[in-house]
């Protein structure tokens, strides 16, 4: 073989080895790009994960915080609206007692209650006290239920207030009583 013929064999060895080695290189370089994309692809999804959730996190807290306004606004709503309507009312049970103790079954429920009183008593010594704005009613009381009746220093709206020193006991069933009563238990 001529020399030109064993350059062209040692030529197309060469080459061959070449190719084959630039080949291997450039596959194993392919694997290395492609492991390191695809570890880069996972940490930006990795990444869009963790932003999008704490996006969300943020997103809720945000509408947390708003319903927790928004509750408290119409809870303080509600509870000017219920003084308001429980303040009315009560003028109106005012009003409609004012115009009861106006009536003679005022008188007959006064009389009812010192007889439930004089009861309770037992014979015992008994004083009974009226608002002042009944003292009209204390003479006709005095004679219907023949028990002492006086006028009280302080206006109860109506009722009576009966005191047994012996027993060491006070009867009130005065309206001012009843309706701080009512007040407190009121569910409006």
């Amino acid at each position: 073989m001529e020399i030109n013929e064993k350059l062209e064999v040692f030529f197309g060895a060469a080459i061959g080895a070449a190719n084959s080695q630039s080949e291997s290189m450039l596959d194993e370089q392919k694997n290395i790009y492609q492991s390191a994309m695809e570890e880069h692809e996972q940490s930006c999804r990795d990444a869009l994960k963790s932003s999008r959730r704490i996006f969300l996190e943020k997103q809720k807290k945000e509408v947390n915080r708003r319903n927790a306004e928004q509750t408290m606004a119409w809870k303080k709503d509600y509870q000017a609206l219920k003084e308001q309507k429980t303040e009315e009312l009560f003028e109106m049970v005012k009003e409609k007692l004012l115009s009861y103790r106006r009536t003679d079954a005022y008188e007959a429920f006064l009389l009812a209650q010192i007889g439930k009183a004089k009861e309770f008593a037992q014979g015992e010594d008994l004083t009974v006290f009226i608002s002042p704005s009944d003292q009209e009613r204390q003479a006709v009381l005095e004679e219907k239920s023949g028990c002492r009746v006086e006028i009280a220093e302080d206006e109860f709206s109506g009722g009576m207030r009966a005191v047994i020193p012996a027993k060491n006991v006070l009867i009130d069933e005065s309206f001012a009583e009843r309706m701080k009563h009512a007040g407190e238990i009121c569910w409006i």
